[in-house]
C-alpha cells in the first residue's frame, strides 16, 4: 500500500497502530457509502448511475492530488478516505451495476468474471509501475507516485465523459 509507504517516508508521527486504525476507519467509511449512500443516491434520489460515476471519478482525482501534498496525519487519512478509497470502491460498484442492467442475466457470471480479470491485471501492471516509479522518486517527492494515479483516473474520467456524451446524442 503507497498511502503507508507515504506515511511513513512523510511523517515521523506514523505508527503501525495508526496504520491499523487508518485502514479499519477507510474500509467502515467505504462500506458505509456502499450500503447507504450509494442507494440513496440511486434509488431515492434518481441519479444516473454515470451522474455517480463521474462525481465519484473526480473525488479520486481530487483524493489522490490532495495525498501527493499531505503532510499531516489528518490530511492522509480525509484525502485517502473520503477521496481516493471513495471514488475508486463506489466506482467499481457503479460498473458492476450499469453493466449488470445492460446485460442479460446469464452473461453476468462471465461479465463479472472478465472484469475481476480485467481489473486484476490492470492493477498488476500499475502497481509495477508505480513501485518502479516510487522507488527512483520517494526521496526527492515520495507523493509523486499519487500523481500517477491522478492521470490514470483522469483518463478514466475522459471516458467516462465520452459514455455520457455518446449516450446524450444517441438519446436525441
Amino acid at each position: 500500500d503507497f498511502i503507508l509507504l507515504y506515511a511513513r517516508v512523510s511523517l515521523d508521527t506514523w505508527t503501525d497502530s495508526m496504520h491499523s486504525i487508518f485502514m479499519s476507519i477507510k474500509r467502515g467509511v467505504c462500506i458505509v457509502f456502499l450500503v447507504f449512500v450509494l442507494p440513496a443516491l440511486s434509488s431515492f434520489l434518481k441519479i444516473q448511475d454515470i451522474h455517480i460515476a463521474i462525481v465519484y471519478t473526480i473525488s479520486a482525482i481530487l483524493g489522490l492530488m490532495w495525498l501527493s501534498f499531505s503532510r499531516t496525519i489528518w490530511e492522509i487519512f480525509l484525502s485517502s478516505t473520503i477521496g481516493y478509497s471513495l471514488g475508486v470502491i463506489l466506482l467499481s460498484a457503479i460498473t458492476r451495476s450499469k453493466l449488470s442492467k445492460i446485460m442479460p442475466q446469464r452473461y453476468h457470471g462471465k461479465l463479472f468474471a472478465l472484469l475481476n480479470i480485467i481489473t486484476d491485471v490492470a492493477y498488476m501492471t500499475t502497481y509495477a509501475i508505480a513501485m518502479n516509479l516510487y522507488s527512483r522518486t520517494y526521496q526527492a517527492y515520495p507523493g509523486l507516485v499519487f500523481l500517477m494515479y491522478v492521470s490514470i483516473n483522469t483518463l478514466a474520467l475522459i471516458i467516462l465523459l465520452i459514455f455520457y456524451w455518446a449516450s446524450y446524442i444517441l438519446k436525441k
